[in-house]
């Protein structure tokens, strides 16, 4: 099965330009799925302003693409997680270091 690829070009109610792509049997089915699309994400008073096609994909290459994509995607999520360890270590020491200010602060107005 081959998918058409477009480009389109949106025009939301404040006048600003938005692109996305779209992938479609044709360019009817295109155009059909990209007023939808324009209406649901910038409401009813946005327009699409053009959609050109740019190639055509094939069934293998897109699940090609999307296994290139996951794997993008948990590298990402694998940065996320080490970065939240940091900081997790980085909270524990600051929470170590702030009990035992408030310890020290505690045993110098008991007089110990």
């Amino acid at each position: 099965m081959k998918l058409q690829l477009y480009l389109v070009f949106v025009v939301d109610s404040q006048r600003s330009p938005h692109v996305g792509m779209l992938l479609a049997t044709d360019s009817v089915h295109a155009m059909s799925r990209a007023i939808d699309r324009c209406k649901s994400q910038f409401g009813p008073t946005a327009r699409v302003s053009r959609i050109q096609r740019i190639g055509e994909a094939t069934l293998e290459g897109m699940q090609r693409t999307q296994g290139l994509q996951l794997l993008d995607q948990c590298d990402q999520l694998a940065f996320v997680a080490v970065e939240l360890h940091k900081l997790s270590v980085q909270q524990a020491e600051l929470l170590d270091s702030l009990t035992a200010h408030v310890q020290t602060l505690q045993s110098k107005l008991n007089g110990d």
